[in-house]
């Protein structure tokens, strides 16, 4: 990369995208951020903050902060509702066109497109009856609740309600050849667990299967 032509392109401004704008933005390297929704953050910045009586480092605040860091950022241009339009290789690196008509020229770009939460639909794990029951939920429409502040109103009038979370759906099945851990479902499970239990008085039942029982379960059903 040469003093001429020190720009990179950011594809994706959640955190992984919004770290990657400031470290180089912090060595002097001009950044174009583009992110196709309207807000920077991505997933984290939805998410419910998991705090009881003490922060518990969940990352919903971290995501608002970077943010707030990366738009006032003096090297980093943030082009939000875009998408790259057409790219083109060049001698020096890449010309870019995004959506909005604005051409940039760029020395190197980065992925971080970020991910989809894992949809458990019937036709994938049928022993779920996800889509069957109202009372089943992902972890992510259980994580809506939680920030919108309607999971009373979810649970009803029940005395008492118990919510159970299951874990590994999506990982851990051979299966689906997902072999493999997705290293948030535990960490969400009881940080979820501590939330929901300070406002609603619920009794939580944690449930694990491990890759060879191959019992397609769900968390409340987890990530």
């Amino acid at each position: 990369m040469t003093p001429s032509f020190n720009s990179v392109l950011v594809l994706g401004g959640g955190v992984a995208g919004m770290a990657a704008a400031k470290t180089l933005g912090d060595r002097d390297v001009t950044v174009h951020l583009v992110e196709t929704a309207d807000r920077l953050g991505g997933h984290a910045a939805s998410w419910a903050c998991m705090a009881t009586d003490v922060c518990r480092h969940c990352g919903a605040c971290l995501a608002q902060d970077m943010a707030h860091q990366t738009a006032l950022h003096p090297k980093i241009s943030v082009h939000l509702n875009t998408t790259l339009d057409t790219l083109e290789k060049t001698g020096q690196g890449f010309d870019i066109c995004l959506t909005s008509g604005e051409t940039i020229p760029a020395a190197g770009i980065i992925l971080a497109t970020g991910f989809s939460p894992f949809d458990p639909v019937p036709s994938l794990l049928p022993g779920l009856h996800f889509n069957e029951h109202d009372r089943i939920i992902t972890t992510a429409q259980l994580n809506q609740m939680l920030k919108a502040g309607t999971l009373t109103d979810f649970l009803g009038n029940t005395p008492a309600p118990k919510i159970a979370f299951i874990q590994c759906v999506g990982s851990r099945n051979r299966q689906l050849q997902r072999d493999f851990c997705s290293q948030v479902c535990c960490k969400i499970s009881l940080r979820h667990t501590q939330t929901a239990a300070s406002p609603a008085g619920c009794r939580h039942h944690p449930v694990s299967h491990g890759p060879a029982d191959h019992w397609q379960g769900n968390k409340v059903p987890g990530s």
